[in-house]
């Protein structure tokens, strides 16, 4: 896609189309499956198999000797005898705690513990791993509030990143000198749809809160931690730009304390623990998660009011848009003004200056400093528009003039469109499974030469009112008594 091979030449990255595909799939099966299909794509081992003492050997052993070395001995093992591999049974794929097999594993994982400082990564400068849950630091508003002020807050998030990025680093300092260590890896990753401690999980920064909550908060990941793990692991198997990849998927990997209440509403189009369909990290942002038409349409969605951020801004003003994800930036009336002054600037024509068609016509064809050389065209825009930009400091100021006043509003002005055409799908094929009796002969002539689909469409559109001027009043009056004589269609 254009906008991937866009990214790619800003960033100098292209995240692998086998990831593209998977991070778009349930958050079940990405959870489950997902960073073993990604492996599996560069020919690469699976993760780590428990169902025999056997497997569980082969793991510790890769645990042991690949692992445990990335990062020091307090990222795996907590003072108390907890340890990063051991929060759930489910983590080795057994029901419960009591499973012999669990049990197994958890006294091999005790082992590791004990190993000499020398088996473990270096020292984090300046960094120790005492990190206070969420519950603590985000347990309501006011506990929030009060932890901005107090720096509380602000000091979680510096730890955490740190944290974070050096673990990133080093996964992918290791992967660069030996894929074969990715599966091993991945299978430390996996957990953390089961630990809600895990270092990568508490990596994402804590950016705002929902004001005057209805009940208790939910910790949402926007995007989930399963999704950000995968492109980083891809960005590291593919030898892309990491660096560049880490950023993008920083910006876009955040915590926010959500109204258990506003959370109901993700829960009701699906994106309770996804992004929404077609989410793409080169094109969009995080925050269209919870502000897009398909949560708006539950009950007018999230207000944009209702949540603040760090810097006391509510989403309106921090991110400019509505509950729906649309800009909330108007056309600026000075925009005619200010395009007539960017041309006196780069062309020398005057701003003020008003020309007849046939005149410009003329001077344009003596002056030839209008050159374009690329066709005209919506995908060729930038090219349409390069004339106009000027060099140096003048050039950027114009594009960023283009980019704030047409070019964003009208990306999220599509990202929206198709947003709401795929709600208005969705909504028509769930309402067409309620129906308990669908008419078989919908696809039937019914009148004049229309279907009786589209009979039942016309009538409904004369009850409300709305029939198109292309309708001639006749076939109305014949659609409409079609459908009035016909008990089928008029049940459906």
């Amino acid at each position: 896609p254009k906008a991937a091979k866009d990214f790619e030449a800003k960033t100098g990255i292209l995240f692998s189309k086998q990831l593209l595909n998977i991070v778009d799939k349930p958050l079940f099966e990405l959870e489950q499956k997902g960073v073993d299909q990604l492996l599996n794509s560069y020919d690469l081992n699976s993760t780590a198999k428990y169902k025999t003492k056997s497997q569980i050997d082969d793991a510790i052993l890769d645990i042991k000797n690949r692992l445990l070395p990335l990062m020091p001995k307090e990222f795996w093992f907590g003072p108390a005898g907890g340890s990063a591999f051991t929060s759930s049974s489910k983590i080795i794929g057994v029901k419960t705690s009591s499973d012999p097999l669990w049990a197994y594993f958890v006294e091999e994982i005790k082992k590791l513990s004990n190993l000499p400082d020398s088996s473990f990564g270096a020292e984090i400068e300046g960094v120790d791993f005492k990190v206070s849950s969420y519950k603590t630091l985000f347990k309501d508003e006011a506990t929030i509030k009060k932890n901005i002020i107090n720096g509380s807050i602000k000091e979680f998030n510096t730890k955490v990143s740190k944290i974070h990025e050096a673990f990133w680093n080093k996964v992918n300092e290791a992967i660069t000198n030996d894929k074969s260590i990715a599966p091993i890896i991945g299978s430390y990753l996996k957990i953390v749809g089961n630990d809600t401690k895990h270092w990568h999980k508490l990596g994402a920064q804590f950016v705002g809160y929902s004001t005057n909550p209805e009940g208790r908060y939910e910790y949402e990941h926007a995007m989930p931690a399963t999704a950000a793990y995968l492109y980083l692991m891809d960005a590291a198997l593919s030898g892309a730009n990491f660096n560049a990849a880490y950023k993008a998927v920083m910006d876009n990997y955040k915590l926010i304390a959500l109204d258990k209440a506003m959370d109901k509403k993700l829960t009701a189009v699906g994106l309770q623990r996804k992004m929404p369909k077609g989410w793409d990290l080169t094109k969009n942002f995080w925050w269209e998660r919870y502000f897009n038409p398909q949560v708006a349409a539950i009950d007018g969605g999230i207000p944009t009011e209702s949540l603040i951020f760090l810097n006391g801004k509510t989403a309106t003003q921090e991110l400019k848009i509505n509950s729906s994800g649309q800009s909330k930036i108007l056309a600026s009336k000075t925009l005619d003004a200010d395009f007539n002054k960017m041309l006196e600037r780069v062309k020398g024509v005057k701003a003020e200056a008003r020309y007849s068609e046939d005149r410009a016509t003329k001077l344009g064809n003596k002056n030839k400093k209008f050159k374009f050389f690329i066709p005209y065209s919506a995908e060729d825009y930038m090219g349409l528009i390069y004339p106009t930009l000027g060099k140096g400091k003048e050039g950027d100021m114009n594009l960023q003039w283009y980019k704030d006043n047409i070019i964003t509003p009208y990306a999220r002005g599509i990202r929206n469109f198709e947003s709401a055409k795929q709600l208005a799908m969705n909504q028509w094929a769930e309402l067409k499974k309620q129906i308990k009796k669908t008419p078989a002969n919908l696809k039937k002539e019914s009148v004049r030469g229309f279907d009786n689909e589209e009979a039942v469409r016309v009538y409904l559109w004369n009850q409300k009112n709305v029939v198109p001027e292309t309708l001639a009043k006749k076939d109305v009056d014949e659609l409409v008594k079609h459908v009035e004589s016909n008990q089928e269609l008029l049940d459906f």
